[in-house]
């Protein structure tokens, strides 16, 4: 048996070491000083893991004595993917999205931080509580439980110094007691699923205020609330937005509801849709009516789920401005600010340009989307442990914010608004993976190598590629896979432990789907 099998195995039924943890009180109601190189983590998901995990390595490969916590506000480590089972109501917030149907959108190997698989049999498109574990396997596997300090609440995290010198103060809170810690450095990866985003539509408190006699309440809640789909039977569903999260939901509620529409907004969704009653955006609403954009109307839903994102904030940075959505003057280079959908100045979404707070002593992980998280929040972490042990990677302030300021610019001239498209991978479908590639070349062209983390060849291997361009196709391949039975589900998954194994399943699942008429076995 492999060893990383043996390691698997041995972890079935595996509850946290870290549940069990003692708090993290020190010098209670004031604050002390900390070693030189001392970093903060907020967040126990994904990319709070692959960065402690990542700068542990580094440390540990170069003997360095950096103080390392990170801080989960939750009962455990996996972000989203840790359930919530209180009955939460608004305003209250749920601490995930999640709900107990969710299976991934995207293949488990892409997952997963690089070198470290999921187990054998894993479908291929797990279940929540399968990457959930996982998350927990990469905890006891690296050693990271020492270092993770959860049901720790950052209140607000605040800069004394100024532009060349200081430390960042944390107030924190867990089992309603309140510190303070002084930490050189703070990365931020706390998610960017916890604040929803309401859309504003007209004519919405009328037609809430106007359910017909004797007919059940309207209501309208954001998708973050949804858990079962069995609450609307006999119901009329609209649900708002053709994101992954609005489509599975729409398909869940549909096979209880009596009525299912879905409202989406660009027209490749119109075009390609998978439910009958598919609408354009919606116009506005009156005390009978919902109106779309194309003039047309429904009047018998009585539930309007929306599904329409979160907003991009962190309430611990006590620095962090907000400001509106349309383009902003210059004098927003010189601060930290959030517009709900974009943060900057940050160079390449994650080194923080701020002139109140000395630079390399703010990041931020896990903002990018449209990219294979877990990879590139690693990514990430290697040019965030280069650059605070090596500061003179850095270019100067004033030329990392030009061209930052360049490369809106040229988002501009090609019809992107970075204010409203914010930290997505744009213009290729590749974008996220040069992204990647371009972290580590850069560190390169500045010295780093194998000794700093930097893997020989390419970051992205070329099954990653592989699967990557092929996103749309290994989903329609699976589901024709599970349509034909479990056992063959199984003749897939038997025997597939490393990352190079489960790259050629998805090569082989490519060529099966684009020649299954063929009648070859690609299987084994």
């Amino acid at each position: 048996m492999a060893p990383i099998v043996r390691f698997f195995s041995a972890l079935l039924g595996f509850t946290s070491a870290i549940e069990q943890q003692a708090p993290l009180i020190t010098n209670q109601g004031g604050s002390f000083q900390v070693p030189r190189k001392s970093i903060a983590i907020i967040g126990g998901g994904t990319g709070g893991l692959a960065t402690l995990k990542t700068l542990l390595e580094f440390t540990q490969s170069k003997g360095m004595a950096w103080d390392i916590d990170l801080f989960e506000q939750r009962h455990d480590v996996g972000g989203i993917w840790l359930p919530d089972s209180t009955e939460i109501t608004p305003p209250s917030l749920p601490g995930t999205p999640l709900y107990p149907r969710l299976r991934t959108n995207t293949p488990h190997p892409l997952m997963t931080i690089h070198g470290f698989p999921f187990p054998e049999r894993t479908n291929l498109y797990p279940s929540h509580d399968r990457v959930l574990q996982y998350h927990k396997f990469i905890v006891n596997q690296y050693g990271l439980a020492q270092h993770i300090h959860v049901n720790h609440t950052v209140i607000s995290s605040s800069w004394l110094g100024n532009s060349m010198e200081g430390q960042w103060n944390l107030t924190l809170n867990t089992q309603n007691k309140t510190f303070t810690r002084l930490y050189d450095h703070l990365v931020v990866a706390a998610g960017r699923n916890h604040f929803p985003h309401i859309p504003e539509f007209q004519g919405l408190d009328k037609w809430l205020e106007h359910s017909p006699p004797n007919e059940r309440k309207r209501e309208v809640l954001h998708s973050i609330y949804y858990r079962n789909p069995r609450k609307y039977r006999h119901r009329s569903v609209l649900v708002v937005g053709g994101g992954a999260s609005g489509k599975d939901i729409a398909m869940q509620i549909g096979e209880h509801a009596k009525e299912i529409f879905h409202s989406v907004r660009s027209s490749d969704d119109l075009f390609n849709a998978t439910l009958p009653n598919t609408k354009p955006e919606i116009s506005h609403l009156n005390s009978t009516s919902i109106i779309f954009v194309d003039g047309s109307s429904i009047t018998t839903p009585d539930s309007i789920i929306l599904a329409t994102g979160y907003e991009l904030r962190y309430p611990f940075l006590s620095s962090m401005l907000t400001r509106p959505i349309h383009r902003q003057p210059s004098s927003y280079n010189s601060e930290l600010s959030t517009n709900m959908r974009y943060i900057r100045p940050l160079h390449e979404h994650i080194l923080s340009l701020s002139s109140k707070h000395r630079l390399g002593s703010l990041y931020f992980v896990g903002l990018p989307t449209r990219l294979s998280s877990a990879g590139s929040d690693a990514a990430q972490a290697l040019f965030i442990a280069n650059t605070i042990a090596n500061p003179a990677m850095l270019p100067s302030r004033d030329s990392l914010l030009a061209a930052l300021i360049e490369h809106e610019a040229s988002l501009l001239a090609d019809g992107f608004d970075p204010e409203v498209v914010g930290h997505t991978m744009l213009r290729t479908d590749t974008a996220g993976q040069k992204y990647q590639e371009q972290l580590i070349e850069w560190l390169r062209e500045r010295g780093a190598s194998t000794r700093d983390g930097l893997p020989e060849g390419k970051y992205i291997p070329g099954w990653r590629r592989l699967a990557a361009d092929n996103f749309m196709t290994l989903r329609k391949a699976w589901r024709k896979v599970e349509s034909l039975g479990e056992q063959e589900v199984r003749s897939w998954l038997e025997g597939i432990q490393t990352e190079d194994e489960w790259g050629d399943l998805m090569s082989r699942l490519i060529a099966w789907n684009d020649c299954n008429h063929c009648g070859i076995d690609t299987a084994q």
